[in-house]
């Protein structure tokens, strides 16, 4: 498989690469967009569901408000006020009736309208053999009333129920009528089919959801009061979605849509009438447009492909068209040809790859030319060179010959003087040791000299240093004497602190005086430290009397051991430093001598020095003689080495004519 994606061609390679790239990709644009359309698609069918089903929820509200405004415009009439005034009164009967067969004659779908007093005793009724009945007795009648009296304006809207009478659905509507006193005195009651809101939701079409299903559902008694369906109609609510629409609203969830296999229920609860609208339709109705969008977009997609591949294809032959050229290019110099590739020329020195690579290969070229011009005259010019030092090499021979010869001749003579300075450095050496024997007494003599003045210095030593010590003492002496000054300024220091207290203390005797009978005792207080103050004072100035007579004592003390200290240094120190003087002439005396005799010692070294000096030099001659022919000898390796070496690269410039030869 490698193999064969290395003998493919970059254009057939290019094209599958963006091919497969663009497939991709528009395979995730698809995807995604396929994906949006349908979020937005959905929440858009939803949102028509519930806009729908809003709006036949408003239409069911109208029916209902006009079955109510129908009914409160039959309660207003003054007919039915005076019979309720005067229930015997056969001419408010009369009237009252007329009214009442005048008035339904008039409606539309209603089952009946009816008056009766506030016991249910019907008084007037559409139908004439119901008036006299008693609806409601007993233990029925006090709830019965109270879902009017607790009603807004008294008016009770119960909703859907099966008639007794008709056996047909109708809104079960009923309103109490009050007197002036705002005391019930009796109800009108009646209601319209459910059929005639059929006809009305019936009448009403959605576009996009042409074979939408609509539901009224009764959640108390769980029937159907409305199906699109007429076979459903008052029956049992059985189907599993209704079902679950039903337990939602049970559970407060008053609109909404609810999620089935196949299809979306889209559901509202009335509370003006207890019922349940709900609109059904197929998920492949709904999403018809969502489905022709991704149809749309998938033939887009493979016809983008298509048109993408073609179009990479011949983009790709037209772009690599001018690699191939560079190509053969590269070939050519692989196969070591240095001629010119004309084909590339065009190319040469544009800005873009193939440019930049057409520019490198025919630099290449030129290089590569330039390359086996200058290895043929390195051939050459080796060829050459390796005659003119073959030349050099034997006349360097010849002259390694002549050097050996007087290198020998050289050595005999060096030998012949190294002897002959040997004889007379034998002679200096016995003249240095008697110099030597002569110094040597003259330095005992010396020896006796110094020892006597290390006597004198000693003891001068051991006076100068009890002199030093004795006057340490004093000094240390005189320091604690004078200690009595430190003495003088803390009697300074206590006089300060009982002034300063004297002071607080009489301002402590003012402040108390002030404070009357409360600043006795503090008074009292104030008045010893102020003795203790003065107290102070006075001791203070008996310790700085005695301090002055100790001071006067201590000059005369001081007086005294400068006196000794004094004779100690200028007489006897003096004494022996006179002795140190004569010992010290007669060392020098001594001293000159032993000069006199280094010096002369001094000129036999250096002769001595000089003539070792002469037998290093003669010495190092003879290694340098040495040296030399061994030089010789190495010079003489050294040819041989080279000349094999010129045999060498006579080789090899033979071998680099033949790889010259092998460039065409």
């Amino acid at each position: 498989m490698f193999n064969l994606f290395k003998k493919t061609k970059m254009s057939v390679l290019i094209t599958i690469a963006i091919g497969i790239v663009t497939s991709a990709c528009m395979l995730v644009l698809c995807i995604n967009i396929n994906a949006q359309a349908r979020n937005k698609v959905e929440e858009k069918v939803v949102n028509n569901m519930m806009t729908a089903l809003e709006g036949q929820s408003t239409v069911i509200k109208l029916y209902v408000q006009e079955s109510e405004t129908t009914l409160k415009t039959y309660a207003a009439s003054g007919e039915l006020r005076r019979l309720l005034d005067n229930p015997e009164d056969p001419e408010a009967f009369a009237a009252a009736q007329a009214y009442t067969e005048r008035y339904f004659a008039k409606l539309t779908d209603w089952e009946g309208v009816y008056l009766s007093d506030w016991d249910t005793k019907v008084l007037a009724h559409s139908s004439p053999p119901a008036v006299g009945m008693v609806t409601r007795k007993g233990d029925d009648l006090i709830p019965y009333r109270a879902t009017m009296t607790d009603s807004p304006e008294g008016f009770f809207d119960g909703g859907a129920f099966v008639s007794p009478a008709s056996q047909q659905l109708i809104l079960n509507l009923r309103m109490a009528i009050y007197n002036e006193r705002n005391q019930p005195i009796g109800l009108v009651g009646g209601g319209p089919f459910l059929s005639g809101l059929n006809k009305v939701i019936e009448a009403m079409d959605t576009e996009g959801m042409e074979n939408a299903e609509y539901a009224i559902l009764d959640p108390k008694s769980m029937i159907y009061t409305y199906h699109t369906n007429n076979e459903f109609f008052a029956q049992a609510i059985e189907d599993e979605g209704h079902l679950a629409v039903i337990e939602l609203v049970n559970n407060e969830s008053l609109s909404g849509t609810y999620d089935e296999a196949n299809s979306i229920v889209a559901y509202e609860y009335i509370p003006e009438i207890g019922l349940i609208l709900t609109m059904r339709d197929s998920k492949a109705e709904l999403y018809a447009s969502s489905n022709e969008i991704t149809t749309v977009l998938v033939i887009f997609a493979i016809v983008t492909i298509v048109v993408i591949f073609v179009v990479t294809a011949l983009l790709s032959v037209s772009i690599t068209s001018p690699l191939n050229k560079v190509t053969d290019a590269v070939n050519l110099l692989g196969n070591l040809s240095v001629q010119k590739s004309e084909n590339i020329q065009p190319y040469v020195g544009n800005g873009n790859e193939v440019g930049q690579i057409a520019t490198a290969v025919d630099t290449l070229g030129n290089t590569w030319q330039g390359i086996i011009s200058v290895l043929g005259d390195c051939s050459n010019s080796l060829g050459e060179d390796s005659k003119v030092m073959k030349q050099t090499i034997e006349s360097l021979g010849e002259c390694t010959a002549d050097n050996e010869e007087t290198a020998n001749s050289l050595s005999k003579n060096v030998k012949l003087t190294s002897d002959t300075i040997q004889k007379v450095n034998n002679n200096i050496k016995v003249i240095n040791d008697v110099m030597t024997e002569s110094m040597n007494a003259n330095r005992d003599r010396t020896a006796v000299v110094d020892d006597m003045l290390k006597d004198v210095e000693k003891i001068n030593s051991v006076i100068s240093e009890k002199t030093g010590i004795t006057e340490d003492n004093i000094r240390q002496a005189m320091s604690y004497l004078q200690a009595f000054e430190k003495i003088n300024e803390e009697v300074n220091s206590i006089r300060d602190i009982a002034s300063q207290t004297n002071i607080l203390a009489i301002n402590a005797s003012i402040e108390a005086s002030r404070a009357g009978e409360a600043g006795k005792g503090f008074a009292v207080v104030a008045q010893e430290i102020k003795n203790l103050s003065n107290n102070s004072s006075v001791s203070a100035n008996a310790i700085a009397e005695v301090c002055k007579e100790m001071n006067e004592n201590i000059v005369s003390i001081e007086s005294c051991f400068n006196e000794i200290t004094d004779f100690m240094k200028k007489d006897i120190v003096s004494s022996f430093e006179r002795n140190n003087e004569i010992f010290g002439t007669l060392k020098e005396s001594m001293e000159k001598n032993n000069k006199a005799i280094e010096k002369i010692s001094g000129y036999v070294d250096e002769i001595q020095s000089d003539a070792i000096q002469f037998d290093t030099i003669v010495s190092r001659n003879e290694q340098s003689v040495y040296s030399i022919n061994e030089k010789n000898r190495i010079t003489k390796s050294m040819v041989e080495k080279l000349d094999k070496l010129i045999i060498s690269n006579v080789k090899t410039s033979e071998e680099i004519n033949s790889i010259v030869k092998k460039f065409h």
